[in-house]
C-alpha cells in the first residue's frame, strides 16, 4: 500500500495513517528502509522496538508478531496485458508464471487456490509489473493501490486490471511479539483516527474511475444557466443605494432581459439538441442503407443458382454501397476536422478549366440519368485558368454543391461555372452551381450552411444526406479565404456562389498525371508486407501477384519487430507499411529500417487523415504516404514508380 516516489520519499496509504498515529501519541518515529519484503519482516522480528507499517494478519506470522486491528482492505488484483481478456480468475492461470512480490502472503493463498500456477517470487511490485509489461511473465498479482500507483506513475501503457482473486488485504500495524508496549501505543494511537479519516486517505491512493460529475454536459448548462441568473441579482443588488423607484424600474427591466435571454438561450439550447439527434437518427439511417446493400447482396454472391450477369450486378452494388458508405464516413470525419480549426490550406497551380472539366465528367451521367442536364461555362481558355490555390478543397467544394442540386432539382438543368470579379479590388474568382430545384426560402439562407442543417426535413429524409454538405463546403471556402452564398427564392431554384480572391498565375505547373508506368525487363522484386489486418494484406498480396509483366515475391510480416528482423537478414526491394502496428508504432519501425536499409523505399499507409501523421512519416523516412481505402492505381503507380 506504500511507494517510494522519484524523490525515493516512502508514501501511501500507511504512511498517512502513521503520521495521524504520531500526532495522537505526540511521538515521531524513525522510518528504516530495507531492499525487500523479507528484510523488512526479519528486521521487526528481530528489532523489538519497530514496527511494520503495513502487513497481512497470518497464523505464521503470528509466531514472531504481534498485529493491531486492520485499518485498511485493499483487494487483489490479477495484471495482464491489454491483448489479453478481461474477467480472468485464478483457474484461467493453469501452467501460466505469475510474478508475486517475494514474502507476501499472497503467495501461499494462490498455491492452495490453484498449485499449477508456476509463482516467480520477485523483489517488489516495480520488477513484477516491467516483466509483465515486456512479457516476461503471463501475469502478476499485487494489491489494487499498489498497481494503480505505479502503473500510472510509470507510464506503462500496455497493461490493464483484468480480475480479482477474491482475496483482500486488511493490512495492520505490526511489533515484535515481546513489546505488549509499543503494541499498545500504537493500537490506542489507531483507534483515535475517525473512520471517515482513513476513507478519505483510502479515496486519496485508491483511483476510483468514475466520470466525475463536472464532465457531463447537462451539468455545465445548468451551471451556466445559474451562474447568469445571479449575475443578475448581483448586478441589482450593487444598484441598490439608488431612489426605491429608479431601483424597482431598474431591476425590472434587468429581470426582462435576463428572462429574454434565458428564454433564447434555452431556445437555442433545445434547438441545438433536437438537431444532434436528428442528425444522429440520420446518420444511422445513411450508415445501415448502403451496409444493407453490401451484405444483402454479398449473401446473393453465395448462392450458386446465381447467375455470370446477375453476380456482375451484385458486385457494381456492392461496390457502389461501399463507395457511398465511404462518402459518409469521410463528411463525418471532414467536419470533425474541421471543427478542431486545424486544417490548413495547401496553395498550389490549379487549373480551373481541368477542374470543371473533371467535374463534369463525375457528374454528367447522374445530372442525366436526373433528368436535369448538366451545363458547363468557363471564361477563360485552358492557358489563361491557372491560379495559385487549393486543389482538392476546391473539387470538394463544388462536389458538395452538384450533389445538393441533383438532391433537390427534378427538372430542368444544372449548371457549373466560373467568372471573374474584375469590379471587386483585388479581384475575386467567383465559382457557382446554378440549378433550376425546389429553391430555399430567404429566412432559411443563413441556416443551410450550419452543421446538422437541413430546410425541409421531409424532402431530406426521401433524398438522403446528413445535412453536412453544406456546412462543409462552407468551412473549405473559408480555409480558401473567400465566402459562400446563396441567391434562391421559394420555387425559384437556387444559385451558389464560391468567391475567393484571385491569383492568377502566368506558367502552367507540372500537371503529370497518376497513369501507371511499367518499365520493361523487371527481374522478380521482393516486396515486405507489414500489416498486422489479415484482410488488408491479403488484398495486397492479391494485387501484387495479379501483375503480368513484373513476378513479386511475398513477405508477409504482422508486427514491427518481424519486419525489422526481415530487413536486417533477406534481400527486400520496397516495403509496404501499415503505421497502425500492434507492438511497435510503424513511425518507429520505418525509422529503425531507416538505419538498417536505408535504400529500401518504403510505403506507408494509414487509416487516418491528419496531415501531422503524414508529416511524421515522411520525416522518419518513408517514401511515400497513402490513405485507405487505397486506391488501386494510385498505389501500383507509386510501386512501379520506386522499383523502376
Amino acid at each position: 500500500m506504500d511507494f517510494l516516489d522519484t524523490d525515493n520519499i516512502q508514501k501511501g496509504i500507511s504512511m498517512d495513517i502513521l503520521k495521524l498515529i504520531e500526532e495522537a501519541i505526540d511521538y515521531n518515529f524513525t522510518l528504516h528502509y530495507a531492499g525487500n519484503w523479507d528484510e523488512m519482516v526479519n528486521f521487526v522480528k528481530n528489532n523489538k522496538n519497530a514496527i511494520i507499517a503495513d502487513i497481512q494478519n497470518t497464523k505464521k506470522r503470528k509466531h514472531y508478531l504481534k498485529f493491531t486491528n486492520p485499518y485498511i482492505s485493499n483487494p487483489n488484483v490479477i495484471i495482464v496485458g491489454k491483448n489479453l481478456p478481461d474477467n480472468i480468475k485464478l483457474s484461467d492461470l493453469n501452467n501460466k508464471s505469475v510474478a508475486i512480490v517475494k514474502g507476501y502472503a499472497t503467495i501461499d493463498v494462490v498455491k492452495n487456490a490453484n498449485p499449477q500456477i508456476n509463482i516467480i517470487e520477485v523483489k517488489d511490485n516495480i520488477e513484477a509489473l516491467q516483466m509483465v509489461a515486456f512479457k516476461q511473465v503471463d501475469a502478476v498479482i499485487t494489491d489494487l493501490a499498489v498497481a494503480s500507483y505505479y502503473i500510472e506513475s510509470l507510464h506503462i501503457t500496455n497493461l490493464k486490471i483484468a480480475g480479482n482473486i477474491h482475496y483482500d488485504w486488511h493490512l495492520c500495524f505490526a511489533t515484535n511479539k515481546k513489546n505488549d508496549t509499543l503494541h499498545s501505543i500504537i493500537q490506542k494511537g489507531l483507534n483515535s483516527i475517525p473512520q471517515s479519516e482513513k476513507d478519505q486517505i483510502a479515496y486519496k491512493w485508491i483511483e476510483l474511475k468514475v466520470k466525475p460529475f463536472y464532465s457531463r454536459v447537462d451539468f455545465w448548462l445548468v451551471t451556466a444557466g445559474i451562474l447568469l441568473f445571479f449575475s443578475v441579482i448581483f448586478m441589482t443588488i450593487l444598484t441598490w443605494n439608488k431612489t426605491l423607484k429608479k431601483k424597482v424600474k431598474q431591476k425590472t427591466y434587468e429581470l426582462e432581459k435576463a428572462n429574454k435571454e434565458l428564454h433564447a438561450s434555452k431556445q437555442k439550447a433545445e434547438e441545438s439538441d433536437k438537431l444532434k439527434e436528428e442528425f444522429i437518427n440520420n446518420m444511422s439511417h445513411e450508415i445501415r442503407t448502403p451496409m444493407n446493400g453490401i451484405l444483402g447482396f454479398c449473401d446473393f454472391l453465395s448462392d450458386p443458382e446465381t447467375s455470370d450477369s446477375q453476380r456482375k450486378e451484385y458486385i457494381q452494388i456492392i461496390k457502389n454501397s461501399g463507395t457511398q458508405l465511404m462518402r459518409i464516413i469521410d463528411d463525418i470525419i471532414e467536419i470533425s476536422v474541421l471543427g478542431t480549426k486545424q486544417m490548413e490550406a495547401v496553395n498550389k497551380p490549379v487549373c480551373l478549366n481541368q477542374l470543371l472539366n473533371d467535374l463534369f465528367s463525375i457528374f454528367s451521367k447522374p445530372c442525366t440519368d436526373n433528368n436535369t442536364p448538366l451545363r458547363l461555362k468557363k471564361e477563360l481558355t485552358d492557358d489563361e485558368s491557372y491560379i495559385n490555390s487549393d486543389n482538392s478543397k476546391l473539387f470538394k467544394i463544388l462536389s458538395n454543391l452538384i450533389e445538393n442540386a441533383i438532391k433537390f432539382t427534378t427538372e430542368g438543368y444544372i449548371e457549373l461555372g466560373y467568372s471573374i470579379n474584375k469590379s471587386s479590388k483585388p479581384h475575386l474568382l467567383e465559382l457557382y452551381v446554378q440549378d433550376t430545384g425546389i429553391g430555399i426560402h430567404p429566412d432559411k439562407q443563413a441556416s443551410i450552411f450550419e452543421r446538422f442543417s437541413q430546410e425541409e426535413k421531409e424532402l431530406s429524409r426521401k433524398v438522403g444526406g446528413l445535412g453536412l454538405g453544406l456546412a462543409i463546403a462552407k468551412e473549405n471556402t473559408i480555409l480558401l479565404g473567400g465566402n459562400i452564398g446563396v441567391q434562391s427564392g421559394k420555387g425559384e431554384g437556387a444559385k451558389f456562389t464560391v468567391s475567393i480572391p484571385y491569383e492568377k498565375i502566368s506558367t502552367k505547373s507540372d500537371t503529370s498525371d497518376n497513369q501507371i508506368c511499367i518499365p520493361n525487363n523487371i527481374e522478380e522484386k521482393v516486396v515486405l508486407i507489414v500489416e498486422d489486418e489479415e484482410l488488408n494484406s491479403l488484398y495486397y498480396e492479391t494485387l501484387l501477384k495479379k501483375q503480368k509483366k513484373i513476378k513479386f515475391k511475398i513477405l508477409n510480416a504482422k508486427k514491427g519487430a518481424e519486419a525489422i528482423q526481415y530487413c536486417k537478414s533477406l534481400h527486400i526491394d520496397l516495403i509496404l507499411l501499415d503505421i497502425n502496428l500492434p507492438d511497435i508504432n510503424g513511425i518507429e519501425v520505418c525509422k529503425n529500417m531507416q538505419k538498417i536499409r536505408p535504400e529500401i523505399p518504403i510505403i506507408a499507409q494509414t487509416g487516418f487523415v491528419s496531415e501531422s501523421e503524414k508529416d511524421q512519416a515522411l520525416e522518419a523516412g518513408c517514401s511515400e504516404f497513402i490513405t485507405k481505402p487505397v486506391d488501386k492505381k494510385l498505389l501500383l503507380h507509386l510501386i512501379y514508380k520506386h522499383i523502376n
